[in-house]
């Protein structure tokens, strides 16, 4: 009945306005009956002065993380459909390839201590800060002090990542390839392919030059594509559309 009433509505609306092409993909797949003249891409946007304005915070400093250590920071919700429980793996694979880093883990959920415990059965809990939830100050300053940002399955919270001018690993899953282009302003890798996603973790610790070149083009992607003036606009146009197409 849901997946009726759901086709019904879709077939009667003048316009539909995922905020992916992703979701567009998505939708066109179960229904592939509906207009595809219907959909609009309808994307997040962010504000990039908030974003570069933000009170600076030493993120070094506050999580007495030493200063020749290098940040790794993973921000989202510790649950398991969010991919948190390949992190010990992905933990465990890098370092015994490189050893002088930091994961930051900025969130909470019901995988927290499953996380926690993962860790120490590994031995690599040293490598690892669990910072629980934190205020978006110490986030934004996270993010743009890490030397990778890494993806496993987020939505905001990547756009957020694009922004800080430092690269992005991150999971082939979902929207993420609308806005990461692999090898051109970041890295993707298979779905809980942690050998993988490793693997790029080191070559960017490990390339300070490719590591600064993927963050500032992932950077103008993610404005030319989110910064909220521009999504503004493209959302005045397509209600503009949507509500002439009703009208006449």
């Amino acid at each position: 009945l849901a997946e009726r009433l759901e086709y019904f509505v879709y077939k009667k609306c003048n316009g539909i306005l995922p905020i992916s092409d992703y979701l567009i993909n998505r939708v066109r797949f179960f229904y592939p009956n509906i207009d595809s003249n219907k959909f609009y891409k309808f994307p997040h946007g962010i504000e990039v002065k908030e974003f570069d304005n933000m009170e600076y915070v030493d993120i070094f400093k506050n999580f007495n993380i030493s200063k020749d250590k290098k940040i790794i920071c993973y921000v989202a919700r510790l649950s398991s459909e969010k991919n948190c429980l390949d992190i010990p793996l992905i933990v465990e694979r890098l370092s015994k390839k490189f050893q002088n880093f930091i994961l930051l883990i900025i969130g909470d959920g019901e995988e927290y201590s499953t996380i926690q415990q993962q860790l120490n059965e590994k031995g690599v809990a040293k490598y690892v800060k669990l910072a629980g939830l934190l205020e978006r100050k110490i986030v934004f300053n996270a993010r743009k002090s890490a030397s990778v940002n890494i993806c496993l399955l987020d939505g905001y919270s990547l756009i957020e990542a694009g922004l800080s001018k430092r690269p992005v690993v991150a999971y082939d899953v979902e929207w993420h390839s609308d806005l990461i282009i692999h090898e051109k302003n970041g890295f993707l890798t298979k779905l809980y392919d942690t050998n993988d996603f490793s693997e790029k973790i080191y070559k960017l610790l490990t390339n300070e030059e490719l590591s600064n070149i993927l963050g500032s083009e992932l950077r103008r992607s993610t404005i030319k594509n989110h910064e909220i003036k521009n999504t503004q606009k493209i959302k005045q146009n397509i209600y503009t559309k949507v509500i002439k197409e009703f009208i006449f």
